[in-house]
Order: structure tokens, then C-alpha cells, then sequence
């Protein structure tokens, strides 16, 4: 990239690829969130079919899940945060 300050070339820093991560992680923990959802309504479909075997679960899962939970406490506590702003903007509004 040209820098026209000076005949160096300056480093150019990519502008977008910040938001395209952002995304990339919330379109991410959003299939988790549907995927998990498909799978208990599975084993809510199963009913008591296998009640009497033992269940598995990798630690793996179970940090991921994690996030998961974690993400979606995250985003309710921003729309609680944004309700609460517009609520404020509202109320200043009509006073």
C-alpha cells in the first residue's frame, strides 16, 4: 500500500478481519446453542428408552458447553443493558 506521507511503504492493517472473528465466533456458539437444543429434544423424543444406560460425556463437551452457557448469560446481560438504555432514552424523551 502507497503511503502518500513519505516513498516508504507503510504496513497495512486489515480493517474488517476484527468484526469477520466477531462473527465467525457468534455464528459459532450459535450452531452450538441450536445443535444442543436438536439433541434434547432427541433424548426428550427417547423418553425413558435409555434411562438404564450410562451416560458419557468428555470433559471437552462439558467446556463447551461452558462457553456456550457463558455466551448466552453474556448476551442476555448486553439486551438487559440495552432494554435498560432504551428504556432511560424513552422515559428522558417523554419528560
Amino acid at each position: 500500500m502507497w503511503c502518500p506521507h513519505n516513498a516508504l511503504k507503510c504496513p497495512s492493517k486489515p480493517k474488517y478481519i476484527s468484526g469477520l472473528l466477531t462473527s465467525a465466533a457468534t455464528r459459532r456458539l450459535d450452531y452450538l446453542r441450536a445443535e444442543e437444543k436438536m439433541i434434547q429434544r432427541e433424548r426428550e423424543a427417547e423418553g425413558d428408552e435409555f434411562r438404564d444406560k450410562e451416560a458419557f460425556v468428555t470433559q471437552a463437551y462439558k467446556d463447551q458447553m461452558a462457553e456456550v452457557r457463558k455466551a448466552e448469560e453474556e448476551e442476555r446481560r448486553q439486551e438487559g443493558m440495552h432494554h435498560t438504555a432504551t428504556t432511560l432514552v424513552y422515559v428522558a424523551n417523554t419528560c
